[in-house]
C-alpha cells in the first residue's frame, strides 16, 4: 500500500489548542486545516504534540461548563434520563 506524505505543518500544533479551546469539534478542526477528521486522529498518534495541544484546548474549552440538571418529582424509579451536552458558543 502505497502512502502519501504528511500535510502536517507545526504550526497546526499551537491551530489546535486555540481551536479546541473556543469549543472546536474534530471535525470543524478538521475542516478548518483542510482535512479530513480521521487525518486529526491520525495526526495525534503520529505526533504527540499535536495530541497534547489538542486534548489541553479541549480541556481548557470544558473548564467552563456548567451543567444543572432538574429531575421531575413523579419520576418512576429505574427511569433512565439522557443528558446531551453541547458546545458553548464561540465568540
Amino acid at each position: 500500500m502505497k502512502t502519501c506524505p504528511s500535510t502536517f505543518k507545526p504550526d497546526y500544533v499551537r491551530q489546535a489548542r486555540a481551536l479546541c479551546a473556543r469549543g472546536f469539534t474534530d471535525r470543524e478542526l478538521a475542516e478548518v486545516l483542510g482535512v479530513g477528521r480521521m487525518t486529526i486522529f491520525r495526526w495525534c498518534t503520529a505526533y504527540p504534540e499535536f495530541a497534547e495541544a489538542r486534548r489541553a484546548g479541549k480541556s481548557a474549552a470544558g473548564d467552563g461548563v456548567t451543567v444543572r440538571i432538574t429531575l421531575p418529582r413523579t419520576m418512576v424509579p429505574g427511569t433512565r434520563v439522557t443528558v446531551h451536552l453541547l458546545p458553548a458558543a464561540r465568540p
